[in-house]
């Protein structure tokens, strides 16, 4: 893989996390200015949803996290760069999806219940999208490369 593709394949895959991160940011101004004079920051009452809100939240950022780990332990060492960028890509997506579900749940929470604790939910879980924006020295740290890839990446 030349020079010129690694820079199209990063830019690519920024492209895809910033769409999924500027999706919930633009739902969650729009759900907000729905409902924002009913809008309160409760933490009393019924917290069945604050929980599931929590678990669902972080759970996805597990699930994420280990199907991503799993995804690119069964990416063989030997394999040539090319394949490895192309299941990074795909681990790296489902990686932002389960981490894009939980978020509109804490929307679709904070629509039924105008509490305003889920977008903190949301704003943390887009933080959590932030911490793993693709990048060269990100794909190096998480991709097992031999030196020959290493220089052919940082070129």
């Amino acid at each position: 893989m030349n020079a010129v593709n690694l820079s199209k394949f990063f830019k690519s895959l920024q492209a895809i996390h910033i769409g999924i991160m500027i999706s919930i940011v633009f739902i969650s101004l729009l759900l907000f200015i729905n409902i924002k004079e009913s809008l309160h920051l409760n933490f009393e009452g019924d917290r069945t949803f604050m929980f599931m809100a929590i678990i669902i939240g972080y759970g996805g950022k597990f699930v994420g996290k280990m199907m991503f780990n799993r995804l690119m332990s069964q990416l063989p060492f030997k394999s040539g760069l090319s394949l490895k960028t192309e299941k990074y890509k795909a681990a790296h997506i489902v990686r932002l999806i389960l981490l894009k579900f939980p978020s509109f749940m804490c929307l679709y929470f904070a629509f039924v219940t105008n509490n305003s604790f889920y977008f903190i939910v949301v704003g943390l879980l887009v933080f959590m999208m932030l911490t793993v924006f693709p990048s060269r020295n990100r794909f190096s740290e998480e991709v097992e490369l031999n030196k020959d890839e290493k220089t052919q990446l940082f070129r």
